[in-house]
């Protein structure tokens, strides 16, 4: 990373009932999900194992705030 741009990273995961998003703005993969999961697992409508996970990552200019 570099001082013009930023990474973005997307979390997406769904259960049998409902689908999660959610995007941060940190270093790694690894910090992406463990912030998804801690906050996933503080959200007591949630309580059926997930059937899917994806994180996709990005690299944004700060021009785009301009």
């Amino acid at each position: 990373m570099n001082k013009d741009t930023f990474d973005l990273f997307l979390v997406e995961a769904s259960t049998d009932q409902k689908r999660q998003r959610a995007v941060y703005t940190v270093s790694s993969v690894q910090e992406a999900y463990d912030k998804f999961m801690g906050e996933l697992k503080t959200n007591p409508e949630v309580n059926q194992k997930l059937k899917s996970l994806t994180i996709k990552s990005g690299t944004v200019s700060y021009d785009i705030f301009k």
